[in-house]
């Protein structure tokens, strides 16, 4: 049992009411359904920063100071893709298109 989980049964297992075992079943589903939505959230989260440096480390094949990767990756808007910083483009689910458009500063071929 993960540590969060072991938390949670903690805190979720104890019934107040004289119905006893039926509380606890009760209980216990709900703690089995907060450790899958946390577990669903981390794995997200984890995924989410997976693609972040991605993209930053791509980015760094343009602009090799950091500083300046990351006011470009939060701030500057690109022209190319709606006047969208990479953040707001990855936030939406297109980070295949700041990929494309990192790749085509690479190879040269930005319009």
């Amino acid at each position: 049992m993960h540590r969060q989980d072991a938390h949670l049964a903690r805190h979720t297992m104890v019934s107040t009411d004289t119905n006893g075992q039926s509380n606890r079943r009760a209980d216990f589903a709900l703690m089995l359904t907060r450790m899958t939505i946390i577990r669903q959230v981390t794995a997200m989260a984890t995924l989410q920063s997976t693609i972040v440096n991605t993209v930053l480390e791509l980015a760094r094949l343009v602009e090799p100071n950091m500083a300046a990767v990351i006011t470009w990756y939060f701030h500057v808007p690109i022209a190319e893709l709606g006047n969208l910083s990479a953040r707001q483009l990855v936030e939406q689910g297109r980070t295949d298109a700041v990929v494309a458009f990192l790749k085509a500063i690479c190879c040269g071929d930005r319009s």
